[in-house]
């Protein structure tokens, strides 16, 4: 196996990823947050596509890479939990079709989960600025917590030391590609 340079493989898949990540950012329901026009409603349903999402994604991750810390479902269920809605409620066999079959695409699926950090922290900037939604209690997910930030850059420096073959790395792309895809079956979803 030769050794990938970390910026290497983070700068494809940044670059492969692109298109997709736009595109989801355009389209997400956290536009809302972001020009302070979220209602509650609204909240609680960007919460759940969150949450499913995730719920659909950490479990197969975890089970490759036991090593990286995945707790995002479980604060949107706190999240979800405040809000007096109980998450496990809207599973059901329609979710996405995704599974993770291998260490590499473990990782693809990983950058796309722990990346979410940093939009996160965006957004949590912008949360109380919306009306509606200045009485929530302390949010778990968009905490604003700079934990998960840490837990970002925990991710870069543990993919730096991995060596991938090519297939692995083509393993990479597609599984990233694919949760961002993921992400955008959910979000377009309604659930209230």
């Amino acid at each position: 196996m030769t050794k990938i340079n970390n910026h290497t493989v983070l700068e494809k898949l940044r670059l492969e990823t692109a298109a997709l990540h736009q595109r989801l950012e355009d389209d997400n329901p956290a536009q809302a947050i972001l020009n302070h026009s979220m209602d509650l409603d609204g909240y609680k349903t960007l919460l759940l596509q969150n949450y499913l999402a995730y719920r659909c994604m950490e479990g197969q991750i975890k089970r490759h890479l036991p090593q990286l810390s995945m707790d995002k479902t479980e604060r949107l269920e706190a999240d979800l939990r405040d809000l007096g809605i109980a998450p496990d409620a809207y599973l059901s066999s329609d979710t996405p079709d995704f599974e993770i079959q291998s260490v590499a695409q473990a990782y693809g699926a990983a950058y796309v989960v722990e990346g979410s950090a940093m939009g996160g922290m965006v957004i949590a900037k912008h949360l109380r600025k919306c009306e509606a939604l200045q009485d929530l209690k302390k949010q778990h997910f968009f905490s604003g917590d700079k934990s998960s930030l840490t837990s970002w850059k925990h991710f870069k420096e543990e993919l730096q030391r991995q060596e991938f073959d090519p297939r692995q790395k083509e393993e990479l792309l597609a599984a990233a590609k694919e949760a961002f895809l993921v992400f955008e079956k959910f979000f377009q979803v309604s659930y209230t």
